[in-house]
């Protein structure tokens, strides 16, 4: 069986607080997992549109925001 693409948008910024230890949590959450996890850091305002965009292109089956209401906006 294929495993299900997940990709996680993250912003380092929203909210203030530091998210240096999201990417490794996710990764270790879902390491023996039927999905197969990738983490994406937004870099600049649009950039998360672009990146669930081109997970969409790539036949993701989700994509999940990790940030603020701007974040999910996008």
């Amino acid at each position: 069986m294929q495993k299900q693409k997940v990709l996680f948008i993250i912003n380092p910024i929203s909210g203030g607080i530091n998210k240096n230890h999201i990417p490794e949590l996710i990764y270790k959450t879902y390491q023996e997992s039927a999905y197969d996890v990738i983490v994406e850091i937004s870099k600049a305002k649009g950039h998360s549109i672009e990146l669930a965009k081109k997970a969409v292109s790539e036949n993701y089956d989700f994509v999940f925001s990790v940030g603020g209401d701007g974040t999910m906006n996008e």
